[in-house]
């Protein structure tokens, strides 16, 4: 499936003139005062959201919902979107060396895989764009309206990609009346340096107008690489937004978006948690001769709070991105249609080192995504106040994404030892490396999809008070994958052939389609506009793909199909809840009780078959995952100056199913009685296992106190504190001690403030991660290295930020 970009560019802004457009008007919402489309005031306490394809208020909403306003990130300097985590109890976050294979996690669900051919769980959409791969998203929060975290599958509004939850971004709007010019500059430890600016102006008075936004984020690194001094796991990032809103007459609206954002970042390298005595990074063939594949800067230094490589090959990760939209709102009465068009192209490179260490194991191990995405939906909004009030629409998606991965060194660490003081190995046969040889493998893949859905949700309003909510979706989707694995340029077929099935020729192109029925159903009773009570049923889906990973064999006895195929992933979903507003607005207290069950969960492991060289990453359907749980979130204004909120948020994510799951290392060499893993099986039955990368609790609070020190001086102080228990990065059989896990820790955000003329400048103080709490993002086994041996992503949160930023609003 080929497609000419140029022309999708042109037929998106054309479409979006043509076609009569988009839902209800847009409500303002600052977390504090929110404003409706006639412009008159609403409550403080009163929040608005889209979350239904429609604005209403998150006090009306039948589902579970986190709201995170723009304010609240600008003033506690939160500007990257993993920094969600600390403002949304049960968001999560998979880390990766690479934005292909990172992802969010709601409830301790998500999907972190780097086969490019499976989509993510929990998906990010952006001014009503679902964006094709989680990496699109982990960009600059800057400009930002609101962002709504919707929990649990949101598979009948959103569709795509959203089969655990929804990561959903809004970002400011043009102003038609009055010139604005607002921004931040800030500098930090570490040389952290983050720069944004927005200007609003009237082109034409009540008629048209634009914004137009900047940023530039720069800091140092934080892990050294000791072979030349050099920082790594530095960021720089820049780009700029634009949008253009036009309402030529009351009953249309029209807003254009542009945006183009580029990374060019020395990460992410991960640095060493633990070596054991016998590891093979600490051996040498030639005592005193052939240094150790770990040097003893290195070695001196392993722990969890790790800081230091001493590596040879290089490291960097580049992404640029850009993407136009055309929305239009026409009022049909009280009715709305919704036209929403958009093209999106993203461009990715990475290489990292994989085997930490001087010596040329796999030195170049680099992969590039180009991938492009066109998305049209049509949607039809119904006023609330009638009997049948509803959202409907068409929904038309395609991708194409066209990934490279080279891999090119020793493979062996005894024999890139030997290799460098000039030995010849032999490697049994007729295999002999000599010095100058290499191994590797060069992967190209594409993968397209087409997605079509028709979609509905209603409510029946039988009262004031009683609502029947029901919907559901139509989805058809196509995907064809193409897969060719060749040996990398310059490397030797003999010494491919000793690594293994994974490092053969081979090529498939594959085709594959489903269809799917999502529905939900539910019942809301709100005796007063202060208590809402409701309860939803509701069946999602996340389609099929294919297993485009570099490692990628075709099981004996299988075709290439039933090799590479990865099944749709279903989530069946029951919840709760209740949403009270209490004094006058001043309390507000929301508590949700969920179970969610997952059929053919779509999980990325990692296999070290018995006597291969290398571990593998495959991409399996486990049998069944659940997460069972609740969230609970309160807000009090004890007094007109003081607000303090909290959110807890509890789920138990396990596998009821699943068989196969592989086995880690320390597994493998357990002799703990009754281990399935022990002796080196490659997989075991991880049934009735807690899932990993799911803490079983979440606890987040905030806090702000504001004083006036006079007519033309105000502070402010606000302090956020999030809670995470003990997580756990790789399962391993009972009985087995797990090393992989990351005790619970409690990271504190504080910022002091003080505002003049109006509010228009205001100079803060803030300090990120204050006590200097250190934690992990992932443990693993590290490649090459034996049972025990374990590497961690790090990251610059778990290190106390100190700076001071500037905010300006005329």
């Amino acid at each position: 499936m080929k497609h000419n970009r140029s022309a999708f560019a042109v037929l998106l802004m054309s479409t979006s003139f043509l076609v009569g457009g988009v839902g209800p008007a847009f409500a303002q919402d600052t977390g504090a005062v929110v404003e409706d489309q006639d412009d008159e005031a609403l409550p403080d306490s009163v929040i608005v959201v889209t979350a239904q394809k429609r604005t209403e208020r998150l006090q009306d909403v039948p589902a579970s919902i986190a709201v995170v306003d723009g304010d609240t990130l600008a003033d506690l300097n939160l500007t990257e979107a993993t920094d969600l985590q600390f403002l949304a109890p049960g968001l999560g976050l998979g880390d990766s060396n690479t934005p292909r294979g990172a992802g969010f996690r709601v409830r301790g669900v998500g999907t972190a895989i780097f086969a490019d051919g499976i989509e993510q769980s929990v998906g990010t959409v952006v001014d009503g764009v679902p964006l094709a791969r989680a990496g699109q998203g982990l960009a600059d929060l800057v400009d930002i309206e609101r962002i709504e975290v919707l929990r649990g599958p949101q598979g009948m509004l959103f569709g795509r990609n959203a089969s655990a939850g929804l990561i959903n971004i809004v970002t400011k709007r043009p102003s038609l009346d009055a010139v604005g010019i607002e921004g931040r500059a800030s500098y930090g430890s570490d040389d952290d340096i983050q720069l944004a600016a927005s200007l609003t102006a009237p082109l034409a008075r009540d008629i048209a107008g634009i914004r137009i936004t900047g940023f530039f984020n720069q800091r140092d690194g934080f892990v050294t690489n000791l072979a030349n001094g050099e920082d790594l796991n530095a960021r720089e990032e820049y780009g700029l937004r634009g949008s253009l809103l036009v309402e030529p007459s009351s009953d249309l609206e029209i807003i254009l978006r542009a945006d183009w954002s580029k990374r060019d970042n020395r990460a992410n390298i991960w640095t060493i948690r633990s070596l054991n005595d016998a590891s093979p990074l600490l051996s040498t063939p030639v005592p005193g001769v052939v240094p150790s594949t770990i040097t003893p800067a290195v070695q001196a230094e392993v722990g969890p709070e790790s800081r230091v490589v001493e590596i040879g090959g290089d490291i960097f990760n580049r992404v640029e991105g850009w993407g136009v939209s055309g929305e239009i709102n026409y009022f049909l009465g009280d009715y709305t249609v919704t036209s929403l068009t958009a093209y999106r192209d993203w461009q990715q490179a990475d290489n990292n080192d994989a085997d930490q260490s001087l010596f040329n194991i796999l030195d170049l191990n680099t992969g590039t995504n180009d991938l492009y995405q066109f998305s049209q939906e049509l949607r039809l909004t119904s006023p609330e106040d009638q009997i049948v009030s509803f959202v409907a629409g068409l929904f038309y998606y395609e991708s194409s994404n066209t990934n490279n991965t080279v891999q090119r060194g020793k493979f062996v660490p005894v024999v890139a030892q030997l290799n460098s003081i000039g030995v010849t190995v032999p490697l049994g046969g007729p295999i002999n490396v000599a010095p100058d040889q290499l191994a590797g493998r060069n992967v190209n893949s594409e993968v397209d999809v087409r997605d079509f859905a028709v979609f509905g949700q209603a409510s029946l309003n039988l009262s004031e008070q009683f609502q029947i909510i029901f919907g559901g979706r139509y989805t058809n989707t196509e995907v064809s994958a193409v897969y060719d694995r060749t040996p990398a340029a310059g490397t030797d077929p003999l010494f491919n052939l000793a690594l293994g099935a994974g490092a053969a020729p081979l090529a498939y192109d594959l085709e594959t389609d489903d269809e799917d029925l999502s529905y939900r159903f539910g019942l809301e009773y709100a005796p007063n506009p202060d208590l809402n009570f409701y309860a939803t049923y509701a069946r999602g889906y996340k389609g099929p793909g294919f297993d485009t990973q570099v490692d990628f064999t075709i099981v004996p006895g299988l075709t290439p199909l039933e090799s590479a195929l990865v099944n749709p992933e279903i989530p069946t979903s029951y919840e709760a809840g209740v949403k009270a507003v209490f004094a006058d607005g001043a309390v507000n207290v929301n508590l949700a009780v969920f179970r969610t069950e997952f059929e053919d969960f779509q999980a990325q492991v990692f296999e070290t078959p018995p006597g291969a060289a290398l571990g593998s990453f495959r991409v399996r359907n486990a049998g069944e995952l659940s997460t069972t749980g609740f969230e609970l979130e309160a807000t009090a204004r004890p007094v007109p100056d003081f607000v303090v909120g909290f959110g807890l948020a509890y789920a138990d994510t396990k596998f009821e199913e699943f068989e196969g799951a592989a086995c880690a290392r320390i597994a493998q060499a357990s002799t703990a009685p009754g281990n399935p893993c022990a002796g080196g099986a490659p997989s075991f039955d991880a049934s009735g296992l807690n899932a990993p990368n799911a803490p079983e609790l979440t606890l987040s609070l905030n806090s702000r106190y504001d004083h006036d020190f006079s007519d033309a001086v105000g502070g402010f102080l606000q302090v956020n504190a999030l809670l995470r228990s003990d997580n756990m990065f790789a399962i391993v059989p009972e009985g087995v001690a797990n090393p992989y896990v990351q005790d619970g820790y409690v990271v504190v955000n504080a910022v002091a403030g003080l505002s003049f003329a109006d509010d228009r400048i205001g100079v803060n103080v803030f300090a990120k991660n204050l006590f200097d709490t250190n934690y992990v993002t992932n443990i693993f086994d590290l490649p090459f290295g034996g049972p025990g041996d374990l590497g961690q992503f790090v990251t610059r949160d778990a290190e106390r930020l100190v700076g001071v930023q500037v905010n300006f609003d005329f």
